[in-house]
Formats: structure tokens, C-alpha cells, sequence
């Protein structure tokens, strides 16, 4: 996945909660999107469009896992700036 702001002070393999079936493949996003994460059976699970400050989730990060304090600072990347 590419380097983003967004990504800033977390570790390149979290885990999330996906408590539902919908998924994108890989070879399937949008042109105009950028991967920033992915499962390990090539699903894409966060996004950005290239040019616009438009960003996709496709797990749920109010729901606490192991990787919670990652997942809020994605959160609090998109919406407040890496600090």
C-alpha cells in the first residue's frame, strides 16, 4: 500500500472488524483510487481518491479490536492531521 498521511505513526499490519461480506478486489478499484490497505485474501479495506480529500473505510473502527489504538489514529489522521 502507498504511504499516507493518513498512515502516519501506525505500524504497516493492523487488524480490523469486518462483520459484513461486501469487499473489493484489488484488480477491481476505481482508477481514480488509491489502495491504503488490503486483507490477506487481496480484499481492499481503506482508500483514498487520488486528488480529492475523500477517503473509505470498509471495516468498522468504532468497534474495538486488538488494533484499536491504530485504528484511531487513522481516524485521527483523516479528520485532524498527523500529528
Amino acid at each position: 500500500a502507498e504511504s499516507d498521511p493518513s498512515l502516519n505513526g501506525v505500524c504497516r499490519q493492523i487488524v480490523v472488524n469486518s462483520f459484513h461480506e461486501y469487499a473489493i478486489p484489488r484488480s477491481k478499484l476505481a482508477s481514480c483510487l488509491i489502495e491504503l490497505g488490503y486483507t490477506e485474501d487481496g480484499s481492499v479495506e481503506f482508500f483514498k481518491h487520488k486528488t480529492l480529500k475523500v477517503y473509505g473505510l470498509l471495516w468498522h473502527p468504532e468497534r474495538v479490536n486488538v488494533s484499536v489504538n491504530e485504528v484511531n489514529q487513522i481516524v485521527r489522521n483523516i479528520f485532524f492531521g498527523s500529528r
